[in-house]
């Protein structure tokens, strides 16, 4: 009998230690693609990112991308900030399975150049972390017009604003 029970406890131990070995959290997936332009020297291009989840809405989502700026240059695009040379990152919120934003670029010279993905961290609506399959974008520039490249406004502007003579305070800005 002491046999029995010895046997009986060890087997209800087992029992219930196997639940706590198979308690394995599995990251929710997802994928980052992008599109693949073709566009001309001096031409601006849209490159489109999708960010999809498989496992239901997303919730914050950062996006970091990398890019030649002897290739392109980076005009605008709806929450994308420029977060050093040649790097922007994308914030804000996707209460779908979908969430796409458009950067919109400037071709610099011919050839091929890619926008990669530097990080990404996206979470979907209960704050846990999304894994994502990466992507990147191959940008294919031909010949074109480089006198339609527009220069940055704020490069070699010179403001003045002080006394100049005689009480004249003068404020102006002059292009050089």
């Amino acid at each position: 009998m002491k046999l029995m029970k010895k046997i009986s406890a060890v087997l209800l131990s087992l029992c219930l230690l196997v639940p706590c070995f198979s308690m394995v959290a599995f990251a929710a997936d997802g994928r980052i693609s992008f599109t693949d332009p073709s566009t001309a020297v001096g031409e601006y291009v849209e490159v489109r990112c999708v960010l999809r989840s498989t496992s239901g809405n997303m919730g914050a989502v950062e996006v970091a991308l990398t890019y030649d700026e002897s290739y392109l240059k980076f005009d605008s695009g709806d929450g994308i900030e420029v977060s050093g040379s040649g790097a922007l990152t994308c914030k804000g919120t996707a209460s779908s399975a979908e969430a796409s934003f458009v950067a919109k670029f400037q071709a610099l010279q011919e050839g091929t150049t890619k926008i990669e993905l530097a990080s990404a961290s996206v979470t979907d609506s209960a704050d846990m972390e999304i894994s994502m399959s990466e992507g990147y974008s191959t940008v294919t520039i031909e010949e074109g017009d480089p006198s339609k490249i527009e220069e940055d406004g704020n490069e070699g502007d010179i403001f003045v604003n002080g006394d100049l003579n005689n009480g004249f305070q003068p404020y102006f800005r002059m292009k050089v």
